[in-house]
């Protein structure tokens, strides 16, 4: 499979993924990774944006991840969300 074969697999699996979240939950996503084409945004610019508390942020996050991770979504999309842009632990 060439890589641009591959990287577009990863998209679709990663866009059918994010299809099956709240909207909440899939925009913090699309901003916390930068899957629209921007730089990935911290949870703090990311509440921001959203004019939520970071707490709730926060949530949305870990809720959205785990529903991914647990069956929410593709495998590979999971795998493809699993590492973080910012560098946070």
């Amino acid at each position: 499979m060439s890589d641009q074969s591959e990287s577009r697999s990863v998209f679709d699996e990663v866009a059918d993924a994010l299809s099956s979240l709240s909207p909440s939950e899939r925009r913090v996503l699309i901003l916390y990774f930068g899957l629209q084409g921007g730089e990935p945004l911290s949870i703090h610019e990311v509440a921001v944006a959203m004019a939520l508390p970071v707490a709730v942020v926060e949530e949305l996050k870990e809720r959205a991840m785990q529903r991914l991770r647990g069956g929410g979504g593709p495998d590979g999309a999971a795998m493809a969300l699993n590492h973080d842009p910012n560098g946070a632990a």
